[in-house]
């Protein structure tokens, strides 16, 4: 190795080149120092020379001590993090909330430097973080290629994604449903993560996207303007932190990506039922607690740890007929077409728990496996309802009227893009003038 050094280094003297002594290395080495970081060649790293760690430590732990500050001191913070960041996984994610406090005591005024600021209580969080990781962190150098692509998109009633030959979709909820495009976008890439990659760790991997804002918010951590959009591509960094994920999102015309548009478009919503709270509550008081909801997804399972029939973002597994129930305490609100393969998974296994089912030819053999008194619920139109369409109540009864209104005009076969546009324009004064006759 010295006497490759040693032949350059005459090559580019004979050549005519000035070299520079003092900046250069001669000696062969694992790690060099360069423009203020330390480079190892046998770790594939890049790290904090000790002095910079310290005086880095040392000013985040005296931030993070003061209440308030002047612009200023803590412009000049985000900076030395910045500058850091190169070698620091995950750094850019712990500085944008800094960054939206100086752009907010800032305001229009870009003069006022040396004007006071508040340093709000929540950036302890961050602060410490960085105190965490300053003493021992070293980035890596990354040449490994991508361990899968994920293919995701939004549309204005639910969320797609593809990799390879598995796909999964999902719907809105009602709360999730009144958020922008952009922001459903951001969701719809973290639940394709969570849905197809839920088994991955200490990997990279790439995003393909057709929506540019969902790009910039994913690869630059999130930004200073839009605090919804960054507090969820700072969800999706964060889940990717726990488990050593690098993500990297790259544009897909919408032509291109078929597949999650068409599972992000899926309006068959039968599958979606749930009880009412009130119901649950009911069978949680007489029969609970729950280990398990073994029929459900994210808009509507009623218990932390749930099993989905399709990938879902948080979904402990897929398809509860490949598990066993015998050590659960289980509730399970089948599709009424599964309930006699529910019951027989229940007599092969001796499963115990709570199994939701319409008076129907399976009764009697539901009868035959009790093992105490059936709870009989009112009328079933009463108890359950589509949760991810809203609901309209009036003396206990459940109108799903996003429902009812996008059947009419199925009914008069309106297109599925004019559907779901008409739905999702539906405000709650509009609604209001179909309160009447949809009671009726």
């Amino acid at each position: 190795c010295q006497k490759n050094v040693d032949a350059s280094l005459n090559l580019l003297l004979r050549l005519g080149f000035l070299v520079n002594y003092a900046k250069s290395q001669l000696s062969p080495s694992f790690t060099c120092k360069y423009l203020g970081f330390i480079f190892n060649s046998v770790r594939q790293s890049v790290s904090i020379p000790p002095d910079r760690r310290r005086g880095l430590l040392s000013l985040m732990l005296d931030m993070s001590r003061r209440p308030h500050c002047s612009i200023r001191d803590f412009t000049s913070t985000i900076g030395s993090l910045i500058s850091v960041c190169p070698a620091v996984q995950y750094g850019l994610l712990y500085i944008k909330r800094f960054e939206r406090e100086r752009f907010l005591a800032l305001g229009s005024d870009y003069n006022s430097y040396d004007r006071r600021m508040l340093i709000p209580p929540y950036l302890k969080e961050d602060f410490y973080w960085w105190i965490r990781v300053t003493p021992k962190q070293a980035n890596t150098i990354r040449t490994d290629p991508f361990m899968c692509k994920i293919f995701s998109d939004a549309s204005l009633t639910g969320w797609g994604a593809s990799c390879g030959e598995r796909s999964t979709h999902g719907w809105w909820s009602s709360e999730d449903s009144s958020l922008h495009i952009n922001a459903l976008e951001l969701n719809a890439a973290f639940f394709a993560l969570k849905s197809l990659a839920a088994d991955r760790q200490n990997c990279n991997i790439l995003l393909r996207i057709d929506n540019t804002t969902t790009l910039a918010y994913i690869n630059n951590f999130g930004s200073v303007r839009y605090p919804t959009l960054s507090d969820i591509a700072r969800d999706i960094w964060r889940w990717c932190t726990n488990r050593n994920i690098y993500l990297f999102a790259s544009y897909i015309a919408s032509a291109d990506n078929t597949v999650a548009d068409r599972e992000s478009r899926v309006t068959n919503l039968n599958t979606e039922w749930s009880l009412s709270t009130r119901a649950f509550n009911l069978l949680e008081e007489r029969f609970g607690p729950f280990d398990i909801d073994l029929f459900a997804s994210a808009i509507n399972a009623k218990n932390e740890l749930y099993v989905s029939w399709l990938p879902d973002p948080g979904s402990w597994e897929i398809d509860p007929f490949t598990l066993s129930w015998i050590n659960f305490n289980f509730y399970a609100f089948p599709l009424f077409i599964l309930i006699p393969k529910v019951l027989r998974k229940i007599v092969d296994e001796r499963a115990t728990g709570v199994l939701l089912v319409a008076s129907q030819p399976w009764f009697p053999l539901f009868v035959r496996l009790l093992i105490s008194e059936p709870l009989i619920l009112p009328p079933l139109l009463t108890h359950y309802y589509l949760p991810l369409l809203g609901s309209l109540t009036r003396n206990g009864r459940t109108f799903p009227w996003r429902q009812i209104i996008r059947r009419s005009f199925q009914s008069q076969t309106a297109p599925p893009v004019v559907l779901d546009t008409l739905i999702a324009s539906l405000s709650t004064s509009t609604i209001n003038q179909y309160i009447r006759p949809l009671r009726d």
